[in-house]
C-alpha cells in the first residue's frame, strides 16, 4: 500500500509539472518573473521572492507541501548548456 501511495504522489507531482509546462505562456503573462507553485493543477502561490512562496505553502499546505510543484516563470529565454566532463 505504501508503494502505491508513493507512485500516486509522484504521478500527481509530475502532472503538476506537466501542467506548468503546458500553461507556461499564460503563466508568463499573469506571473512574469515570479515563482509559481501549483498543486492539483491550480496555482496556489506566487511571488518574486521564493522564501515568501515557501512560507505561504508551508502554512497553507502543511500536509501536502512536499507534493507542490514550484517553478520560476521567466519572461526571458533561458538557454541551458549541458556538457560532460571528459578525462
Amino acid at each position: 500500500m505504501v508503494e502505491q501511495d508513493l507512485v500516486k504522489e509522484l504521478e500527481t507531482f509530475e502532472g503538476n509539472l506537466k501542467w506548468i509546462d503546458e500553461h507556461y505562456d499564460a503563466l508568463k503573462n499573469k506571473y512574469p518573473d515570479q515563482w509559481v507553485a501549483v498543486f492539483n493543477k491550480k496555482v496556489v502561490g506566487n511571488n518574486k521572492n521564493l522564501k515568501k512562496v515557501i512560507r505561504k505553502l508551508k502554512e497553507g499546505f502543511p500536509q501536502n507541501y512536499d507534493h507542490i510543484a514550484t517553478e520560476y516563470i521567466s519572461t526571458k529565454k533561458i538557454e541551458l548548456i549541458l556538457g560532460a566532463l571528459w578525462k
